[in-house]
């Protein structure tokens, strides 16, 4: 089926299936035709996306699944197609919620293909245009490739021949990078990535298209950068092989998207049984609105903007309305089109941007920042992950928006730069992703179908049976091994995720000195080396209430050793994210900082031990861990003066170009116990959302247990433990350590040993992996079984509790973040205290526990979602269960989709007794629930030592950053001059920045010497006895004087709008 020589609004974009060299269809090749592939990403969307999923189009890759793979495809039902070029779902259940109320209005398209080497087709569209601050000409980044290397050596050169033969002197003769153009030498990957080949390292061999499977097939891996209240739609193209074994011995070439931990609606979760198949693509709609939006609003809840744009808002319906009638369930999802704002129903709202903000509803403490989307296949998510089927994404608010010039009173101002503008949004010139994942290659030098000969060596591997956990034995970031990456000697934020699929981990940074002075030695003679401080920002891409020190300063673990968090990280289970600020302005320009791994792995069973940085720093450790070292190296170098000279430092006015200059907030001032707010009481950075004793009394409390040895529904399975008092025969003996268990399966006994570990594989076989949920057996992955299902706006207590505890097991609950309670009964560590999580951790290893407990809400959105283990080859075979939410009066679960080639079927589900709190007479364990709260108390659960929050009583409040800074009776969000009391608003120019706070009269961001001689003019011709008023006459008082030049002063050196 030919989908070329169309581009309407109702017809398929062009995507025609692989072919070989001789034009007939290949089933084992994927679709990475840069024509195919970056003609996707550049073309208007076309089909327009639709709320139901789109029934009048055939998958393009018909005719070559049909003669190469399945034969005729027949249609499921009378007057069906035979094929669907979306594959979403069809009807009702899959239709996107409230699609009127957030109709996208941003597009997003990719494609899930294989290796292929960049064409630069992204280079147009990333904000900063490789034309402002570090990614401008010049700047450390500009350079996507060799970095200043890449830009200085080349630029020195004035021969065509040597500049098209200089090599990368710290790899190989084939890592050139100049090229010649127009008799100029210049970087080859100077502002492009084009030409950067699907290699881990550049001595390593090119990956193969069945190897590695990425977003658009190429490196480096993605970043999404969205913005709160407006709509993404994500078109995903599955360009993948037709045949399933076309892929080096392990992935899966049917996928679905997971956008982890996004407030999204169910079907575009990435639910694991409704995923697409090579042909298709599935629209994922992404709203991007905080929760609570339909409950509440907060005046610091707000996206960025740039000034004078436009933004569509939906603003939710009102509960009650202007008569006083309640407003149902269902007249809240209706559009408002009376025109009264009291009436039920959304209404759309148009906002100017003033300031660079606008305000949206929701519950601004609800504020998220780094996420990361990626593979969620059934039974393959391990597998596809591992091969590439991963990306990270940005979320920006106005309390969070990647500015750190912008002083407005809401804006934190975390490291990021403000070259783009300064009201800019998502600048990333001090603000980096980083995503850790071990590999490992070359263990299979088999050559698979339709990879072509030479293809084998020193690809990318996988031991799909190791159901236990893989763990690669070479550590890569952003896919790299041994990456470095330039910084200036200033403060960064670095958003890490551990995007391993088995592996925990433990991250130090040191910084290596050649004076043999520093507290570690190094391996070679006269080099040592110093921890390095950090500061922790964000928790799972929630900022923190309080900042976590990492400069030994405070002893967390109460054990008075001050070192194990002296520039150590806390523990991070797979798919966890740590935000960390780290300051390189006491380094000096040429000193070397590392992020090093300390977490030793044998298994994928649990974490081994922590290797100390003595021996990793000496080399004497001498474990079979390759992966324990160091992972990420950072070279510091000098801010520059405009004259491009060495600046002395990048401080805050001095010497060095504005945009290099840290203006950026010091994060050590929101540490627990501060007392940096008004009269002492505590600075916070992002308060936890409001929670008390009344919200949690009388509320249903879940409990799931995490083993191994699962049964499945058709196949029963009790396990209970052993009555060791019972002499009678067939009784066990007490084990002899008192934590071990004696159990009883199904009638049979079976014994711990002392590590806790399940050995008998007769009676516990190693999978599949399940959970027990309130008191079920312990049950294998049915994606029919419902074993949860809150109703829309509940809240709920959750208990997690590890089995045998011989395994460590992180456990993701999809849709909402929960606020920690306790862990065995006593509060959790103060990284988790202060933030709020989707990853919760559980299991035999340091800063975790048996048991964990937390509050979670169920808000805007239903259907069917999951929480599972993600370790992914515990998920993947059978680690996980299904839990809806489901919609007042709702009398049934769900059903389940059944996709296949052509078209997707439904089953029934069922949920178990105690799932339905609409349905079930017992909901949940409320027996466990009791005897929790009856251990900790709700009250002492939800105000720990150094609680700050409203709901604690006798807690020392905390104080956020104020809604109306300057006091003028405006709040922050309509203030066109936040920091200087105007409620008139004048701004005489029409850039949004009211007069009082705007002596940038120039416009070009700045206020500096070019606005000066404007004003000196102006106040010359003011005692000549001109009229001189609008946007000079500062103060609005009618003339020029002294008072309009003090305003002035206060904002000279500063970015426009800034007057403090």
């Amino acid at each position: 089926m030919e989908t070329g020589g169309c581009a309407g609004p109702d017809c398929l974009q062009s995507f025609d299936p692989p072919r070989t060299a001789l034009g007939a269809f290949d089933p084992y090749g994927v679709q990475s035709d840069a024509n195919v592939i970056d003609n996707l990403i550049h073309e208007p969307l076309h089909p327009l996306p639709t709320r139901m999923a789109n029934s009048t189009e055939t998958n393009p890759w018909e005719d070559a699944i049909e003669q190469t793979h399945t034969g005729e495809l027949l249609p499921l039902s009378e007057g069906a197609l035979t094929s669907y070029a979306e594959g979403r779902p069809p009807g009702e259940f899959y239709a996107h919620q409230r699609w009127d109320e957030f109709r996208p209005q941003r597009e997003v398209v990719t494609a899930m293909t294989g290796s292929r080497t960049n064409t630069g087709a992204r280079d147009s569209l990333q904000m900063h245009a490789y034309s402002a601050g570090e990614w401008g000409p010049g700047g450390l980044y500009h350079n996507t490739v060799h970095g200043i290397l890449g830009i200085t050596a080349c630029a020195a050169i004035s021969e065509q021949t040597s500049c098209e033969s200089l090599a990368n002197p710290d790899t190989n003769p084939d890592d050139l990078m100049c090229k010649w153009e127009a008799g100029v030498c210049s970087g080859k990957f100077n502002g492009t990535t084009s030409g950067i080949a699907i290699k881990f390292h550049p001595n390593m061999p090119t990956q193969s298209e069945q190897s590695v499977w990425t977003f658009d097939g190429t490196f480096p891996p993605k970043l999404l950068m969205a913005r709160y209240a407006q709509p993404i739609l994500l078109r995903h193209y599955n360009a993948l092989p037709i045949k399933y074994e076309a892929n080096r011995g392990f992935g899966s070439h049917f996928i679905t998207t997971h956008e982890h931990n996004g407030h999204n609606p169910a079907e575009s979760d990435g639910y694991a049984e409704a995923y697409f198949l090579p042909g298709q693509y599935y629209d994922y709609h992404w709203p991007m609105q905080l929760a609570g939006r339909d409950t509440m609003t907060h005046p610091l809840a707000g996206t960025p903007c740039d000034v004078g744009e436009e933004l569509q808002i939906s603003a939710p319906s009102p509960q009650v309305d202007g008569a006083g009638n309640v407003c149902d369930y269902g007249a809240r999802l209706a559009e408002n089109v009376s025109g009264d704002p009291a009436a039920c129903g959304w209404r759309p709202e148009v906002h100017q941007c003033v300031n660079g903000s606008v305000p949206i509803p929701g519950d601004a403490m609800e504020t998220m920042s780094t996420h990361w989307f990626h593979d969620h296949m059934l039974d393959h998510t391990a597998q596809n992950v591992y091969k590439g089927n991963a990306a990270m994404m940005n979320y920006y608010s106005s309390i969070d928006r990647a500015n750190e010039c912008l002083d407005d009173g809401i804006n934190i101002r975390f490291p990021a730069g403000c070259a783009m503008g300064p009201t800019s949004w998502g600048n990333r010139d001090y603000d980096a992703n980083i995503i850790l994942a071990t590999k490992a290659w070359g263990q299979d030098t088999e050559t698979y179908p339709g990879n072509g000969d030479g293809e084998s060596e020193g690809q990318l591997w996988f031991n799909k049976f190791n159901v236990g956990g893989f763990v690669g034995d070479v550590m890569t970031a952003n896919l790299l091994y041994k990456p470095f990456q330039n910084v200036r000697a200033r403060r960064y934020r670095f958003r890490i995720l551990n995007g391993d699929v088995s592996r925990f981990m433990k991250l130090a940074i040191v910084v290596q000195r050649e004076d043999g002075l520093g507290e570690l030695p190094g391996e070679a003679p006269g080099t040592s080396y110093d921890r390095v401080p950090a500061v922790l920002i964000a928790n799972d891409g929630n900022i923190m209430e309080h900042s976590i020190p990492l400069d030994g300063s405070m002893d967390f673990d109460r054990d008075g050793d001050l070192s194990d968090h002296h520039g150590i990280i806390p523990l991070q289970a797979i798919a966890e994210r740590w935000d960390v600020v780290v300051d390189f302005a006491d380094y000096a320009p040429g000193s070397k900082v590392y992020l090093v791994n300390m977490l030793e792995h044998q298994n994928g069973k649990k974490p081994n031990r922590v290797v100390t940085l003595a021996e990793i720093l000496s080399g004497t450790y001498s474990g079979c861990d390759a992966a324990v070292g160091k992972a990420v190296e950072w070279r510091v170098t000098a801010c520059t003066r405009p004259d491009g000279t060495p600046a002395s430092s990048c401080v805050a006015g001095g010497d060095a170009m504005a945009h290099q200059q840290d203006m950026s907030m010091d994060p050590n001032m929101y540490r627990p116990g501060n007392a940096n707010g008004p009269n002492g009481t505590p600075a916070t950075m992002l308060p936890l959302p409001k929670m008390d004793v009344a919200d949690l009394e009388g509320v249903v409390h879940r409990h799931f247990e995490f083993g191994r040895g699962a049964a499945t529904d058709s196949e029963p399975l009790t396990i209970t433990q052993a009555e060791f008092a019972d002499a009678s025969p067939g009784s066990f003996p007490a084990p002899s350590n008192p934590d071990s268990f004696g159990w009883v399966r199904n009638g049979e006994g079976a014994v711990d040993d002392e590590l806790h570990q399940l050995k008998d594989a007769a009676l516990f076989p190693d999978v599949p992996w399940g959970q027990a949920v309130d008191g079920s057996n312990l049950l294998s992955a049915n994606m029919n079984r419902v074993s949860a299902a809150p109703q829309l706006g509940d809240l709920e207590i959750w208990h997690f509790k590890n089995g045998g505890n011989g395994w460590s097991h992180n456990v993701h609950v999809h849709f909402e973040e929960g606020r920690i309670l306790t862990r065995d009964g006593e509060p959790p560590p103060e990284w988790e205290k202060w933030a709020r999580k989707d990853v919760y951790r559980v299991g035999p290893m340091e800063e975790s526990s048996r048991e964990l407990t937390f509050a979670i809400r169920f808000r805007e959105f239903g259907g069917s979602y999951m929480e599972h283990c993600h370790n992914t080859q515990h998920e993947d075979h059978s680690m996980l269960v299904r839990w809806d939410i489901e919609n007042p009066g709702q009398f049934k679960p769900l059903l389940t989709p059944e996709p296949q080639w052509n078209g997707v079927t439904f089953t029934e589900s069922r949920w178990i007794p105690t799932a339905s709190a609409q349905n079930s007479d017992v909901v949940g364990s409320p027996v466990v629930g009791a005897a929790w709260e009856a251990a900790v108390g709700l009250a002492t659960a939800l105000c720990p030592s150094g609680a700050t929050g409203a709901e604690c009583p006798g807690a020392t409040k905390a104080v956020n950053i104020a809604p109306d800074e300057d006091l003028d009776g405006l709040l922050d969000f309509a203030d066109n001059c936040r920091s200087v009391p105007n409620s008139d608003q004048v701004d005489s120019d029409g850039d949004g920045f009211g007069n009082m706070c705007d002596a940038d009269f120039n416009n070009d961001g700045w206020v500096n010497f070019g606005d000066f001689a404007q004003f000196s003019s102006a106040w010359s011709t003011n005692s000549e006895g001109g009229n001189v008023t609008g946007q000079f006459d500062m103060n609005g008082d009618g003339s020029l004087n002294f008072g309009d030049f003090n305003l002035f002063l206060r904002g000279l050196g500063k970015p426009v709008g800034s007057m403090e």
